[in-house]
């Protein structure tokens, strides 16, 4: 609190005489970057200026008593003159602007906006003003923007990952659910990335990392759409096939879209590890090679409807198919006292199926032109079923073979409802609340069986059935004041209550938890100039263990190691210090992260085996520096660059610094526009080496080429990408625990070539006039 105190008093000591207004249209909406320049009454030299904010409002500030001519301007509307002299702080009300019909009708009018802006507590990236908005999907958009890290299926940022958001709209999916919705959003259809790394009270404490809010473009009137097909080359005669189709119709009232996704995945994954067990002298070294063999279907369809003229509705299903078969073949052996005892090899088939689908239903009702109150419900129901068998020859005779045979149910089902009343209590004052609901019910069963002279008998110590039903019930309040044209500050606090049940349907044992805990958020900026601005934050946030690690199976990787789960796991609470500056096209932050009752991986060993079990372990400490730019150096060539030096080390239970490491995270993208059909991207980045608790990466970096060309009045789109083009990404780790030492080799399948063709397609429907007239149209925000 003090450093705000501090940077508000320091910044604000020569402020002398105030000027604030609004500028408006002839329909009351106001009008934002609206220009406000005052110039010497006499010697007409410019004094200063400004733009108005997103409510049309401006502040500006003079020194001294003077006679002044202020000017008010926006490209299409005729320009405003008005003589003052200025002895006091004079708020002048209201000023309205008409359109000048006659430059709308004789001048074709280019609005650009900055690539990277800064809009409250959020970052801004748009791109509509980059060379990203052609011929791309969201996961490749999300690729290239700055101070994000994109994985194949993963989106994070700061080393957490993301909560993703379009429209506001929070996306509950995770994983490669969460990424392959988003590569169904063509980059045509994407506004703006807004970046988000200080935690708000309105989203839901259980998250570590930052949000993203993908804003997409207004529907089109008219039908339009567009049919994809794409196939990805790797080595071995390994490939992936991609087949979708999308399509939106709208109305003047009313909006109906839809898309489906086919993708064939087959791959393969080579990892060495060998494995050391200090205190009984033996190693284990295993040569994994695991084949994929993958078929994807991914569904969605929504529909929106305005009725009246302040009330919205909107339905969306989304549905995931998928069925993956992935054989593994290991090769073992067996070291006592450096003396090989004996060697085998570990056949797993792995035939997992996963079916989701989920349903959102949003209500939104602008109560006036200061009140709104919007209404989510969501639905999500989710099966998986994995059938597993693991088998094992030895060939020297000092071990027995061994068959083993699982067959896995897990099924859950969620409910959600929240609500979030907005309201703006001044011109300068916002309050929004809220409250949410969520409960879940999820069963897990696990049938263990093992052969004995032909015959499976079940393993009761590894055969488990139980049931979790999940309560969480939050409430938030949040209040932002732009309490000076240069002045943004946002007070948030959140209440969430969980309880949590789980019986072990087996034994009968039931366990319950019941907790409540308070998350506070505050955000403050300041602007420096138009192109300048400082800001600071601070929340904490709560990481609940996962479904999936709290399970008390026993799970066989091989004979000698075991994953056990831990059902008494307990959650992990994170505090988030951070001050950000920017200016123009820049951005720099300085961050400190915090994390107690750290959720880690942990190997004991029992008779030369080891089991690898969850447990909340000490505290996690990272801090550093992150930049982040977007700039337009020609008009042809654009370069995105993203870096983050940060320092990390994991306390443990006696305060004791371990696994600590200083590391680096840089990412780059640069884009050139041959021509206006034509455009070539390459994408670079570099991790340095890493630590974590209990494990050590080594460095790696990688590069990606992307050519993009489209026909037939850009109607069709033909993009080819080399991922990985020097093949030089592979993840190679040591794992150090008490007794036991780690070391693996993973070098996935990552080079590969894709070659995809688009073809769009349109009515010749044009767009409604009162969509044109908009507050949000286009040619009156610049």
């Amino acid at each position: 609190m003090l450093l705000f105190l501090a940077l508000f008093f320091i910044t604000n000591l020569n402020a002398q005489h105030r000027i604030t207004g609004i500028i408006t249209d002839v329909e009351k909406n106001p009008l934002e970057y609206a220009n406000v320049v005052l110039k010497n009454a006499t010697t007409n030299q410019l004094i200063t200026g400004v733009i108005t904010n997103s409510q049309g409002e401006f502040e500006i500030s003079l020194k001294t008593s003077q006679k002044v001519i202020m000017e008010l301007s926006f490209i299409g509307y005729t320009s405003v003159s008005k003589q003052l002299h200025i002895t006091k702080n004079s708020n002048l009300g209201v000023f309205i602007l008409k359109e000048d019909s006659n430059l709308l009708e004789s001048v074709t009018i280019t609005a650009t906006k900055p690539m990277l802006s800064r809009r409250e507590d959020k970052l801004v990236f748009n791109v509509q003003n980059s060379p990203l908005k052609i011929n791309a999907n969201g996961m490749e958009v999300l690729r290239q923007t700055p101070l994000l890290w994109v994985e194949e299926n993963s989106i994070s940022m700061r080393n957490e990952a993301v909560v993703v958001f379009v429209n506001g709209k929070k996306i509950n999916l995770s994983g490669d659910q969460l990424t392959n919705y988003v590569r169904t959003i063509k980059s045509e259809n994407i506004k703006s990335i807004e970046i988000t790394t200080s935690k708000s009270a309105k989203l839901d404490a259980n998250s570590k990392g930052g949000s993203i809010n993908i804003i997409l473009l207004k529907k089109r009137l008219g039908f339009n759409g567009s049919v994809h097909t794409a196939y990805k080359f790797a080595r071995e005669g390994y490939y992936q096939t991609y087949a979708s189709s999308n399509f939106n119709y709208g109305a003047e009232t009313w909006n109906l879209y839809g898309n489906y996704n086919n993708v064939k995945y087959t791959g393969l994954r080579r990892i060495n590890i060998l494995s050391n067990f200090s205190q009984q002298q033996s190693q284990i070294e295993t040569l994994n090679t695991e084949n994929y063999n993958d078929q994807r279907h991914y569904s969605q369809l929504g529909f929106v409807s305005s009725f009246g003229t302040n009330h919205e509705l909107g339905i969306e299903v989304f549905s995931a198919i998928v069925n993956k078969n992935s054989p593994i073949l290991a090769d073992l052996s067996f070291y006592k006292n450096q003396v090989l005892e004996d060697k085998g090899q570990i056949s797993t088939t792995n035939t997992p199926k996963n079916n989701l689908f989920t349903a959102v239903v949003n209500y939104s009702w602008k109560i006036d032109k200061n009140q709104a109150l919007k209404v989510f419900a969501d639905y999500l129901n989710q099966n998986n079923a994995a059938k597993r068998t693991t088998k094992s020859v030895y060939s020297m005779g000092n071990f027995e073979d061994t068959f083993e045979k699982y067959d896995a149910d897990a099924s859950a089902i969620s409910y959600a409802l929240q609500t979030d009343y907005a309201a703006q209590v001044s011109k300068k004052t916002k309050l929004e609340t809220g409250f949410k609901y969520g409960f879940i019910d999820k069963g897990n069963d696990l049938l263990t069986e093992y052969e004995v002279q032909n015959t499976f008998i079940i393993d009761p110590n590894r055969t488990t059935s139980l049931d979790y039903k999940e309560q969480i019930s939050a409430a938030y309040m949040s209040v932002s004041s732009n309490f000076t044209a240069t002045n943004f500050l946002k007070l948030g606090l959140r209440v969430e209550n969980t309880s949590l049940n789980r019986i072990n349907n087996y034994t009968g044992a039931k366990v319950t938890q019941n907790y409540t805990n308070w998350f506070p958020s505050i955000f403050y900026s300041k602007k420096l100039a138009s192109t300048k601005s400082i800001s600071a934050s601070y929340s904490r946030s709560i990481q609940r263990p996962s479904f999936q690690l709290l399970n008390n199976e026993i799970q066989k990787i091989n004979d000698f190691n075991f994953i056990v789960g831990n059902p008494d796991l307990t959650p992990e609470f994170k505090n988030a210090f951070e001050i950000t500056y920017q200016q123009k096209k820049n951005v720099i932050s300085l961050y400190y992260n915090r994390t107690i009752d750290n959720i880690n991986a942990v190997y004991f060993v029992e008779n030369d085996i080891a089991y690898l079990k969850n447990q909340n372990i000490g505290t996690h400490v990272e801090y550093g520096v992150e930049y982040g730019s977007s700039k337009k150096l020609t008009n042809w060539w654009s370069l995105q660059y993203s870096a983050t030096l940060f320092h990390s080390k994991f306390l443990d239970g006696n305060q004791q610094s371990n696994f600590e490491k200083t590391s680096l995270y840089t990412n780059f993208s640069t884009n050139f526009t041959l021509n206006n059909t034509t455009h070539f991207d390459v994408i670079g980045r570099y991790i340095s080496p890493t630590t974590a608790p209990f494990n050590e990466n080594e460095a790696y970096h990688s590069f990606i080429f992307v050519f993009k060309k489209s026909f037939l009045q850009k109607k069709l789109q033909l993009r080819v990408t080399i991922d990985d083009v020097f093949n030089t990404i592979k993840y190679n780790s040591v794992n150090t625990f008490e007794n036991y030492t780690t070391r693996k080799a993973d070098k996935p399948m990552t080079q590969k070539m894709y070659v995809g063709l688009t073809y769009n397609f349109t009515s010749k429907a044009k767009t409604a006039s009162k969509r044109n007239r908009s507050k949000n149209d286009a040619r009156r925000r610049l």
